[in-house]
């Protein structure tokens, strides 16, 4: 597969299965041939000790972030992005190439309230309902979000035995319909894979 181009690789493995991460060592050598940008390595969770150490090991030699989508509670710091949303912060963090940044118009009362004291007892600050609306969601949408990719991850091992078979057009066409399932999943804009399609038979 031509990567020369490539601005960020997302390699993900199951962990409880050896033969998947036998596949994902191979990709992870990209990681030395190439000089992509955003380099992630993601699994579920690592629950066994040695194979948590060799992904590690693995992943730090060829300059890749591992992501657990579900890790243990004692593995999670402070203030730190795991799972779906670390995925979510490389991407958006990354300076893509040819990125046309969208004007984002903002609404601006032009009347002053005559009576402040009378506002603020009787309007509900938009913020704050925002605010607690996305606090009660958040647990499901982490919930929902573990469900797609656990969906994702047998297909994308399933196309990547597939593709080994196909000519060049097939395995593009292959990469693009995952790019933009992994993209939806990451609730990421549809604007930007605008004329990318996911059509075609699993």
């Amino acid at each position: 597969m031509d990567t020369k181009d490539a601005e960020a690789i997302i390699i993900c493995f199951d962990a409880g299965n050896s033969e998947s991460w036998s596949v994902a060592c191979d990709w992870l050598k990209l990681g030395e041939e190439e000089d992509i940008p955003v380099q992630l390595l993601v699994c579920d969770s690592l629950s066994n000790e040695s194979l948590r150490a060799e992904v590690f090991k693995e992943a730090t030699k060829n300059h890749f972030e591992v992501v657990q989508l579900s890790p243990h509670s004692d593995e999670i710091e402070e203030d730190e992005e795991c799972g779906v949303a670390r995925i979510t912060a490389a991407l958006v963090a990354h300076q893509w190439p040819n990125l046309a940044l969208k004007n984002k118009k903002t609404a601006i009362s032009e009347s002053a309230p005559t009576n402040r004291s009378q506002q603020k007892s009787n309007v509900v600050n938009p913020m704050e309902k925002k605010a607690n609306q996305k606090n009660n969601s958040d647990e499901d949408d982490d919930d929902s979000d573990g469900e797609v990719f656990n969906e994702l991850f047998p297909k994308l091992m399933e196309m990547r035995s597939r593709g080994a078979s196909m000519d060049l057009e097939g395995r593009r066409k292959m990469a693009e319909k995952m790019t933009v399932r992994f993209w939806r999943a990451l609730k990421l804009d549809e604007e930007e894979i605008r004329g990318l399609s996911d059509d075609g038979e699993d």
